[in-house]
């Protein structure tokens, strides 16, 4: 299991570089074989991304179990 921290997700809405770390962590996670949990997750918008990115986990006002 890998974790999110919250200081990468909290400024997903506006923050173009943080996306694209997020993205990198997923992708090297799941290449690992290793789930992921997303803390943070606060907004619909946020929760989307992650969805997008298929982060099983998350943990905040919206989160979300596979």
């Amino acid at each position: 299991m890998l974790k999110i921290d919250r200081s990468f997700v909290s400024p997903i809405d506006t923050n173009g570089k943080n996306l694209e770390i997020i993205e990198t962590i997923i992708t090297l996670a799941h290449k690992l074989g290793m789930d992921v949990t997303a803390e943070g997750v606060e907004t619909k918008e946020q929760l989307a991304f992650l969805n997008k990115l298929k982060c099983e986990y998350g943990q905040g006002y919206f989160s979300r179990v596979r």
